[in-house]
């Protein structure tokens, strides 16, 4: 995770919650979510921890072969004219790659 800016402080925590796409794209952020989001925790100055056992779970049960998430701040802006960011990317910002994100089962 790259920080631009104070989005942690300025915008809320940061949320996990689950969505279904079928593509990446701008539409994602309009999409219902399919499930209550949680909290994220920052894990020192480059990761995140959410707890989304609750979702995995529900996908299991109905047998689907992924789960996806959408991570956003309560506020989207805070109207000061500085960006507030947490970037969260393995070669390009640009560019959704696979492998940004770890699942840990236990």
């Amino acid at each position: 995770m790259t920080v631009q800016g104070a989005p942690f402080e300025d915008l809320g925590p940061l949320r996990a919650e689950p969505v279904t796409y079928a593509e990446f794209g701008p539409a994602l952020f309009d999409l219902p979510a399919d499930g209550p989001a949680v909290r994220c925790q920052r894990i020192g100055g480059g990761g995140i921890e959410c707890d989304v056992t609750e979702s995995v779970s529900a996908s299991i049960a109905v047998n689907a072969r992924r789960v996806q998430f959408r991570l956003k701040f309560d506020i989207p802006g805070d109207g000061d004219g500085q960006q507030d960011l947490a970037l969260f990317f393995l070669t390009d910002s640009n560019i959704n790659e696979m492998g940004t994100f770890t699942l840990e089962l236990e």
